[in-house]
């Protein structure tokens, strides 16, 4: 128990050093966490989101890096963006956009202010902070990697996968949904069309298809 008790401390110690290091090296404010009380959200939705926290980079990276897809056919997108920093680590993949979604108006502020003060390497197309609620999002026509990093719980991710699914079967393409830290997992496995394409102890990664297709 206590070498448990151990490689946990460890284990935190070296997330909250990466976590700190990220902001300094690449000159932005993302890893302060953030409770919705008191903000100014968009949207009727402030109760099914969680509260903001910065993913761990290595974290996303290793996530990104497994897919295995040619970005630059890709759009990423980011639900629950926050501060941006998903946003910012997949502006170093040659992506051909990247885009953050956030209904908190001060996180979304927060995410313009890193943007423009924002020095790590940029490889994608563009990047694009949008404010507004994740249910009134218009999921891009292209090829996409949709990441969520738990941020809402499962009636809202039901419907935010109902409405993915439907634009799907609208305009047929390769959607692949990235989910770190899946505490609704359950709700993705449910889904009729789902194909699981990599895993890790913080992260699982998905292809959604269309309805009609059979298997």
């Amino acid at each position: 128990m206590q070498e448990l008790a151990a490689w946990i401390r460890g284990t935190l110690s070296v997330y909250w050093v990466r976590n700190f290091l990220f902001d300094v090296w690449n000159a932005v404010e993302t890893a302060e966490g953030m409770k919705l009380d008191g903000l100014s959200v968009e949207g009727g939705h402030k109760l099914e989101a969680t509260w903001y926290d910065a993913i761990d980079p290595k974290v996303l990276s290793r996530a990104l890096s497994s897919l295995q897809v040619d970005y630059a056919r890709y759009v990423f997108v980011d639900l629950g963006s926050g501060k941006g920093r998903a946003v910012f680590i997949a502006s170093g993949y040659p992506f051909r956009r990247v885009i953050g979604v956030e209904f908190a108006k001060e996180l979304h502020n927060a995410a313009l202010k890193n943007s423009n003060s924002w020095r790590g390497r940029k490889k994608c197309g563009s990047v694009e902070f949008v404010f507004g609620d994740a249910l009134d999002f218009e999921f891009p026509s292209d090829p996409c990697v949709l990441h969520l990093y738990n941020p809402f719980g499962e009636g809202m991710l039901r419907r935010v996968l109902q409405k993915l699914q439907h634009s799907i079967d609208t305009q047929p393409r390769d959607v692949i949904i990235v989910y770190s830290n899946p505490r609704q997992d359950k709700v993705l496995l449910s889904v009729p069309n789902v194909q699981a394409i990599s895993k890790s102890p913080y992260h699982v990664a998905y292809r959604l298809k269309p309805s009609f297709l059979s298997y």
